[in-house]
């Protein structure tokens, strides 16, 4: 008979101790960051001048930065149409506010790239038929001069990974005139990169080694087992 009680204390501990873990666990599920997040970033807004050259947005903490230059190293105050056409251009372009000529949008996705995005995409508007545009990258600010990654693109959206080398995504229009709409991105920072246990893990797993040596203890306590 005290086998047979001793074991039904001991059931009645595991379950005390599962319910005890279930509800552990559903508390960190809630309280973790989620990965594989939205980022989304939309240039669209009032329209007029912006009063600077420089837009800066941020989602979920994680910041991207369009400046404008009428030419190499000088910056061009911001223009955000919301019209027929919306997106992001430069205030004295000839071509109503847009991308053109030997103006262009330098965007520094250098915190984006931190992320090891999944997916980016560049999305852009006023593309009409006839014109196109072209994506430089490249490290140093203010400078169209650096790696062309796409020419004569007419596509309204593309895709920018595998070009996380470069801090800086530049948006030219030599042949035409478009708007920088927007760019949306998925996190892949909780890819698993780093070892380190978070913290929310670490207090689990105490409570699972607090149950098992309760269980142990419980069991113990009720002394040697005789039939």
């Amino acid at each position: 008979m005290k086998i047979i009680t001793n074991l039904k204390n001991t059931i009645k501990h595991v379950r005390t101790c599962s319910l005890i873990l279930a509800g552990g666990l559903a508390a960190f599920a809630f309280a973790v960051p989620s990965y594989g997040d939205s980022l989304n970033y939309s240039f669209a807004g009032t329209a007029g001048a912006t009063g600077s050259a420089t837009d800066s947005l941020t989602t979920d903490g994680v910041s991207i930065t369009a400046t404008g230059y009428s030419a190499t190293d000088t910056t061009e105050q911001l223009y955000i149409r919301n019209d027929d056409d919306h997106g992001l251009g430069l205030i004295s372009t000839a071509q109503n506010h847009e991308i053109s000529g030997g103006a262009f949008i330098q965007v520094n996705l250098s915190q984006l790239w931190a992320q090891h995005p999944t997916s980016v995409i560049l999305n852009l508007s006023s593309v009409d038929p006839g014109e196109n545009y072209n994506i430089w990258g490249s490290n140093a600010p203010g400078v169209v001069a650096g790696t062309l990654l796409m020419s004569h693109v007419t596509a309204s959206d593309i895709s920018l990974l595998g070009f996380s080398g470069y801090n800086y995504i530049t948006i030219d229009a030599p042949e035409g005139s478009v708007l920088l709409n927007s760019i949306d991105a998925v996190d892949g920072s909780g890819g698993g990169t780093s070892s380190v246990p978070e913290p929310g893990m670490l207090t689990l797993l105490a409570l699972g080694l607090a149950c098992a040596g309760f269980v142990a203890y419980r069991s113990g306590s009720n002394g040697p087992t005789q039939a």
